[in-house]
């Protein structure tokens, strides 16, 4: 599912994109998914962060064959859903840290406004901030001016 759902999908939304003047295609990704980002989420996890792989290069593969369309990988966070909160549980915690509320605010927010430049990163949402959506538009203006670290996101593909 995670691997050949978006591919079927991206097939066959492709012409739609190609029509459009601001083209996105957005898949959900996790740092699981990632060689560099594996340690951020050490869970026994290995057929779904398999599958995450395959996702994440499909998404830059169609980066590369595709410049009018802004494709990227967003990681939702931990978020407290059926489960994430089970996986919270296993590993003793009491539920998983980021409410869905906040994991959709934020993924709404990049879709919006994300700029081609980096499309190719895999943005995550941390555990200990909830953007908005004016705070993540003048994060974007002070990275094009190159005034900021851009330190609440980081790339793990």
């Amino acid at each position: 599912m995670n691997a050949y759902g978006p591919l079927v999908l991206f097939q066959a939304v492709l012409p739609l994109l190609k029509e459009s003047s601001n083209a996105k295609f957005a898949a959900i990704g996790t740092p699981l998914g990632s060689i560099s980002g594996m340690e951020s989420r050490p869970f026994p996890l290995a057929a779904y962060g398999m599958s995450k792989v395959m996702l994440h290069w499909f998404v830059r593969k169609v980066h590369f064959d595709h410049p009018e369309i802004t494709a990227f990988v967003l990681d939702p966070g931990f978020v407290q859903t059926d489960m994430g909160n089970e996986g919270a549980r296993n590993f003793g915690m009491e539920k998983a840290w980021i409410t869905i509320e906040d994991s959709t605010n934020y993924l709404v927010s990049v879709v919006s406004i994300l700029p081609r430049i980096l499309q190719f990163k895999l943005l995550t949402l941390r555990r200990s901030m909830v953007l908005r959506k004016r705070k993540l538009r003048d994060t974007f203006r002070r990275l094009k001016e190159g005034t900021s670290s851009g330190s609440w996101y980081r790339s793990v593909v």
